[in-house]
């Protein structure tokens, strides 16, 4: 055998022992910090609204894959977001695939706050009974799991298994049940049942609107929306626009040059006719202006023509 084959034999059974050997490392999964999971029943559609709030924890390195996993009957999510410090959410690009019982969204997280919205239509109808169960499937370590179930408004008799929370009507006048779930290893799930009674299919956010209170875009604390500031804006730009006209008229005013005086215009008199100055016996001698040539008359000590005086 060539000594080179071998040489490549022996390298390759020593790389092959050398892996065996080696304990497998998988990919660290990304953990979260908090999640707040949104429960609005029969809000705008016939179905429950389900929207995710993730917080990863300060010292993630970014940016990170996430795989959100959704019930597949769910379909595409209405929407994937980050939110920014000011609070705006700024849609995200993000991938789907759908699975038999569950769809995956995969999103790269480039800031440390991820928004997702889906609607179940796992709501189930019995005459006046209203039931809907979320499941979590978990996939994640969790800090903090958090609940925000809202109640639509035309419903009573709200009841969430296995903990109701505390609750509290919001600025919209509806209702909102808190309950806590906790931390959550990745491998740990759990269900929340929420059943209601509910005589119409009168959806939420047609009483918000019977009643002008459905949510506007509410800026994050601190930050202005064009809509209030506009006015302003305008207001001073004209207030703006007047001064730099009056202080230009006045400085026109005052560097504007004195209009130059105006030359009195000397009424030329007409000569006297020959037979005037024929008929005249005290006549002197004809002179002319040594100035413009102009023959003058008699008496006169100035040229009537150009106003120099006479010799």
């Amino acid at each position: 055998m060539p000594p080179c084959r071998f040489c490549k034999i022996l390298l390759f059974s020593l790389l092959a022992l050398f892996a065996l050997g080696q304990p497998a490392f998988a990919a660290e999964t990304p953990h979260f910090a908090a999640l707040k999971i949104s429960l609005w029943p029969e809000y705008d559609r016939p179905s429950v609204l389900v929207m995710y709030d993730i917080t990863l924890p300060e010292n993630t390195a970014l940016p990170v894959t996430l795989d959100i996993r959704i019930p597949a009957r769910a379909g595409q999510p209405l929407a994937v977001a980050f939110q920014e410090p000011s609070g705006n959410l700024v849609n995200a690009d993000y991938r789907y695939s759908a699975g038999d019982e569950w769809g995956v969204i995969s999103v790269k997280a480039m800031v440390p706050n991820v928004h997702v919205e889906y609607y179940d239509p796992a709501l189930v109808i019995n005459g006046s009974e209203h039931r809907f169960v979320f499941h979590w499937p978990g996939g994640f370590a969790v800090d903090s799991v958090s609940l925000a179930i809202q109640q639509p408004a035309t419903a009573t008799d709200m009841k969430i298994t296995p903990v109701m929370g505390s609750s509290s009507v919001n600025d919209d006048g509806l209702t909102y049940y808190s309950p806590e779930i906790g931390a959550l290893t990745a491998e740990q799930t759990f269900d929340v049942t929420v059943v209601y009674t509910k005589d119409d299919d009168t959806l939420s956010k047609d009483v918000l609107a019977l009643h002008g209170a459905l949510p506007t875009e509410t800026p994050a604390k601190g930050e202005v929306t064009a809509r209030k500031v506009l006015p302003w804006v305008l207001t001073a730009l004209g207030v703006v626009l007047i001064v730099i006209g009056l202080v230009w008229y006045w400085f026109s005013r005052q560097t504007a040059p004195e209009p130059a005086p105006r030359k009195r215009s000397r009424r030329r008199r007409q000569p006297m006719p020959p037979e005037a100055l024929a008929g005249d016996d005290d006549m002197d001698e004809v002179r002319y202006c040594p100035q413009c040539g102009t023959r003058a008359q008699p008496g006169d000590r100035f040229c009537r023509v150009c106003g120099a005086r006479l010799r």
